[in-house]
């Protein structure tokens, strides 16, 4: 299996998290990490726990590029699309992820969110419900598929926002999604930051929107002020070794 990562300015939870995904490898994982052009010193922390990652390209910043790249490099027939504040509760059913993968089928967990306080665990059993009603996925409950499947798709579709809605969507037309009772945990951080209401109201008010056919680069715009998804460049990684081979070369030449 190929675990993709994408990364964008998460210095302060990068080793934390790297540590949370070693489980994974000892199972025979891959685990691709893909950082969208951090400005944080996340590039630096990634080359000091290089041992606890197998490949690591950095480029281009939006999740959807960093994570079809991410997919692009994958070894592995079974992809596993990881968000990096989340993390797997045990050892996941991998024999079961590999055959539905086969049978052409895709597959996501159980989703529960790290505080099980009111509102936190109504809003994850909302979340699983909703899911397991109309198999309206999103990247927090991760999904699993084959890489021909994935690349048949051609990927997650190059917008700013709402890759995994529109992703899922594709996915969907072929097969309905399958719910593991597998858990996935993932942080409250963007509740607790926004506010529990104001989180929930936009987060909806955004789907309704997109499904309303408004352009997901208008939506970005509203969700990361100040970011021109207009004015972006075609994607294009590197691997980390080399930006840090060329960041050192540069630094020798201003000494």
């Amino acid at each position: 299996m190929s675990v993709i990562v994408p990364i964008y300015n998460e210095s302060q939870n990068l080793h934390h998290a790297l540590l949370g995904f070693q489980a994974l490898r000892e199972l025979g994982a891959e685990l691709i990490l893909v950082d969208g052009g951090s400005s944080d010193g996340s590039h630096a922390l990634l080359w000091r726990y290089r041992n606890l990652w197998d490949s690591c390209i950095v480029g281009s910043p939006g999740r959807a590029r960093q994570m079809n790249a991410g997919a692009a490099l994958a070894q592995s027939e079974l992809l596993m699309f990881l968000h990096l504040d989340s993390k797997l509760i045990g050892s996941p059913p991998l024999d079961k992820l590999l055959e539905l993968a086969e049978m052409g089928k895709w597959s996501y967990f159980t989703l529960a969110l790290s505080s099980k306080k009111f509102p936190y665990n109504w809003i994850a059993s909302s979340i699983n419900w909703r899911s397991r009603i109309n198999s309206n996925v999103t990247g927090d409950q991760v999904f699993c598929l084959s890489k021909k499947q994935f690349m048949a798709l051609g990927g997650y579709q190059d917008i700013p926002l709402m890759e995994d809605v529109a992703l899922c969507d594709r996915l969907k037309r072929q097969a309905r999604g399958v719910c593991l009772s597998y858990k996935v945990e993932t942080s409250c951080r963007r509740w607790q930051k926004n506010g529990v209401l104001k989180t929930i109201v936009m987060m909806w008010w955004f789907r309704f929107l997109y499904r309303c056919g408004v352009s997901p680069n208008s939506l970005a715009k509203r969700y990361y002020p100040g970011i021109n998804f207009d004015a972006q460049p075609p994607p294009s990684y590197q691997p980390l070794e080399s930006l840090i081979q060329q960041q050192s070369f540069e630094a020798s030449l201003s000494v």
